[in-house]
């Protein structure tokens, strides 16, 4: 269409009467009409371009998101896998310098670590120094928990306060305050 506007306007441009040149303005104001029309039309595409990109570019990111999200929830869904986690944050966290500190005054603790009921889904960490102290923490290894991660939930001197249940060993503690899953040799 715009090319054919132009070949009007130059045919026009012959000798021609007077109402030639009317015709020839009115046709060269159609022809910078089309042209400003032609150069909205482009920098609207160019615009939809860029935003189509960056609507990709979220599309992309939020994709990676929701994928670390089920991968997570995938790691954390398997019980086994969630009470290795749990015990990897506690390891890594400052209880276990506490825990090593009481060590040193009365030995090496038991050690239960357990997914415990009163806490669903939540690794439970249980030391017991004999009959003279017990600590108990929790270690919530959720990706997005609010710090604290690792907590105390409770601790005493009287070991008829831990449930029978939590008495058994079945995890082991360093020197350093590190657990492992697995009973030490007595």
């Amino acid at each position: 269409m715009l090319d054919d506007l132009r070949k009007d306007s130059e045919d026009s441009t012959g000798d021609s009467p007077d109402g030639a040149s009317e015709q020839d303005d009115a046709q060269g104001r159609r022809l910078e009409d089309v042209e400003a029309q032609k150069i909205l039309a482009e920098e609207k595409v160019q615009d939809l371009e860029a935003r189509l990109e960056a609507a990709r570019e979220e599309n992309r990111h939020n994709a990676e998101a929701l994928s670390n999200a089920l991968e997570s929830l995938d790691r954390l869904s398997d019980p086994e896998r969630r009470l290795r986690e749990g015990i990897a944050l506690f390891n890594a966290s400052e209880h276990t310098n506490t825990v090593a500190s009481i060590s040193r005054a009365f030995g090496l603790p038991k050690v239960h670590a357990a997914l415990d009921d009163g806490t669903p889904g939540k690794p439970t960490l249980t030391f017991l120094w004999g009959d003279m102290a017990w600590r108990r923490y929790i270690s919530d290894p959720t990706d997005g928990v609010e710090d604290p991660r690792v907590y105390l939930t409770g601790t005493g001197e009287d070991s008829s306060e831990v449930e029978p249940s939590t008495r058994h060993p079945n995890a082991r503690m360093n020197s350093n305050g590190h657990l492992t899953m697995g009973v030490q040799a007595r």
